[in-house]
């Protein structure tokens, strides 16, 4: 080969090596710039996970404060300083969105009762007593919330402590937010300081905070003696079959009993009567271990609650028994044999169910019917065609 071809021969060589190594050059290029940009993603994607993470874990622990209430005419009226009472002026403005875990189905028909008054009392040198009502109209409540029993004790006892010597402290300064709080020994039991508050004709909300997640009552509701975080509704109204309450609201069982028991981080009881039987939420959120709000909502009515402190639980909800009376001595037939269904058609079905338990010589002493013999499903109206009257 000639030199010349040779020559060419070798350019041709290295342009060939040097395509091979451009284009491998470029392929190393690629793949490193694919592993960074890979990388960059991932690291993205894990900010992302953090950041919204942390924002729903802070939306849902940590609670909007909203107390647009300023107290005024705060004054003790005994010289005990065991009774308490003060006007509540709000000065808005007020926005529902703050409320981020409750759905309103009319946010515009929430507006705020302008003056409210507030009684907070020791009775008997036991039970705290705290009472808020719109102070120029009047709202309904239950004449039957108290027992006659308690009604006298508490018309006919003198205290003998102030609500400080019980260790219930109040801020009673003017023009300021009010909040309270309970403290025995050195712990404090309770705070109601940066809880929600608002007071209107369809929507009353207050709270306080607690030092445990122990949090049990409530009901009524098929759930564990200890309720979770959660929204959990009280209004008796029927629900088909029984199921158990997720904390979701709205799967509340026939009965209404808003009392709840509360174990402190000290080991003490706390007995809580809320004394309202409208519709109403209790909403519990653990923001930490010593740190658990308690929030109740309700639709309608007044504020009307009571605090309990004992170390004995059972001696805890005597006490709150004596506000709601105890419970009347059933009647001598209903401690005898009982048939219940639903889906009876006429009186007929009835009496043929009735002869089948006495030709067997089986026991039965009362009969139930459902809402079947009910006009239209109307309370106290019967339906006379199907259901004959005299044979019931």
């Amino acid at each position: 080969m000639k030199q010349s071809e040779l020559a060419t021969e070798n350019d041709k060589i290295n342009n060939e090596n040097n395509t091979d190594n451009s284009g491998s050059n470029k392929k190393k290029y690629i793949i490193i710039g694919s592993i960074v940009a890979g990388v960059v993603i991932i690291v993205a994607i894990i900010l992302i996970v953090v950041f919204v993470t942390k924002d729903d874990d802070d939306s849902s622990s940590v609670e909007e404060y909203i107390n647009n209430y300023y107290l005024s005419n705060p004054k003790f009226t005994d010289d005990l300083k065991s009774k308490f009472t003060a006007d509540l002026k709000f000065n808005g403005p007020f926005s529902p969105s703050g409320f981020k875990n409750v759905n309103f189905q009319n946010p515009n028909s929430l507006t705020p009762i302008e003056e409210l008054s507030i009684l907070i009392e020791l009775q008997c040198d036991e039970m705290i007593h705290i009472k808020i009502i719109d102070k120029n109209k009047e709202r309904w409540e239950s004449p039957y919330s108290l027992s006659d029993s308690y009604k006298t004790k508490i018309n006919n006892c003198q205290n003998t402590k102030s609500l400080e010597d019980f260790g219930f402290n109040i801020n009673t300064e003017s023009g300021q937010q009010l909040y309270y709080y309970l403290v025995k020994g050195n712990n404090k039991i309770l705070t109601s300081e940066n809880s929600r508050f608002f007071f209107s004709d369809n929507f009353i909300v207050f709270g306080e905070y607690l030092t445990s997640h122990f949090i049990a009552g409530f009901g009524e509701r098929y759930h564990d003696f200890v309720l979770d975080d959660g929204l959990y509704t009280s209004w008796p109204n029927d629900t088909s079959g029984i199921h158990f309450d997720d904390g979701k609201g709205g799967h509340n069982l026939m009965g209404l009993q808003p009392i709840g028991l509360h174990k402190t981080k000290d080991n003490k009881f706390l007995g809580i009567l809320f004394n309202n039987i409208n519709a109403q939420d209790t909403y519990i959120n653990t923001i930490s271990d010593d740190n658990v709000l308690l929030e109740h909502r309700t639709i309608g009515g007044v504020i009307d609650y009571y605090l309990y402190y004992d170390e004995d639980p059972d001696k805890v909800l005597i006490k709150l028994h004596d506000i709601v009376g105890q419970p009347l001595m059933p009647p001598f037939w209903s401690f005898g044999f009982h048939q219940c269904r639903y889906g009876y058609n006429n009186t007929g079905e009835i009496q043929e169910v009735y002869n089948n338990y006495t030709t067997r010589n089986l026991p039965i002493d009362t009969f139930w019917a459902d809402i079947d013999i009910l006009k239209d499903k109307r309370i106290f109206v019967l339906e006379t065609v199907n259901f004959l009257l005299y044979l019931l």
